[in-house]
């Protein structure tokens, strides 16, 4: 794997934030794990798993999200730059039909066609993405899915975490992560030979979020989906396409 600058800085990135990784992320918050099981239910409703099916999952961290996509009979390997990450979630999870491997997205270690779908979670945003897009497009099957949640460029608190340097700096942002305008990236998917795709906002969650606060969150994050306009501003995108 021949390292870009890019790469590199977010590997550092990775080892300056590893003793702390879980709480950054916020998965394993109450308000996290809201979060997670939308959008493990959300890849999992649009995969459609299946007996002898092969994942790709990208960004694995530490595996949070690969024990749910663990499914008995499908295969999945687990891909992340940081071989720290890698080695604590190989090493905190093991089933037969899973493999992780140090990897970076822009540069996969697999054949050409060999996953029905590639996945992840609060990924892209970290890659170079055209070159991920052309990897992802290579190692698909023919009409093979490309399923993620991402960040919304467009929700207030996302936009400042991504352009206010203290903010940045307070949620741990690298400095090469970004957020993504839904209709730039459709545009964007349709150049690297992507079709059938579908961009939907959603969930107004923050980890952070307290407790009490989340029926609450969750109305308003509700009742805003139904209003295009204010949908828009909603902080995540769920991204679904099919390898054309």
């Amino acid at each position: 794997m021949q390292l870009t600058q890019r790469m590199i800085r977010e590997m550092q990135h990775d080892r300056k934030i590893l003793s702390q990784a879980k709480d950054i992320w916020g998965w394993e918050s109450p308000a996290g794990k809201m979060r997670a099981r939308a959008r493990q239910s959300f890849i999992l409703r649009a995969l459609e798993p299946k007996p002898g099916m092969s994942i790709l999952e990208v960004g694995c961290g530490l595996g949070v999200h690969t024990r749910v996509f663990s499914i008995p009979g499908v295969k999945v390997d687990a891909v992340d730059i940081s071989k720290e990450f890698i080695g604590e979630a190989s090493s905190n999870f093991r089933r037969a039909n899973t493999r992780f491997h140090t990897a970076a997205a822009e540069s996969l270690p697999f054949s050409d066609g060999k996953f029905d779908a590639v996945v992840g979670i609060s990924t892209l945003h970290h890659l170079d993405m055209d070159a991920a897009l052309r990897e992802f497009h290579r190692v698909l099957k023919p009409a093979g899915k490309l399923i993620f949640t991402e960040p919304n460029l467009l929700n207030p608190m996302v936009f400042l975490e991504r352009n206010v340097g203290f903010i940045k700096r307070r949620h741990f942002v690298s400095d090469d992560e970004t957020a993504f305008v839904r209709w730039s990236l459709e545009r964007q998917l349709r150049t690297h030979g992507f079709k059938n795709i579908r961009t939907v906002p959603f969930d107004l969650l923050h980890p952070q979020l307290p407790s009490w606060m989340l029926s609450p969150a969750v109305a308003v994050a509700d009742f805003s989906s139904r209003i295009p306009l204010i949908r828009e501003f909603l902080g995540s995108i769920k991204i679904y396409a099919v390898k054309g």
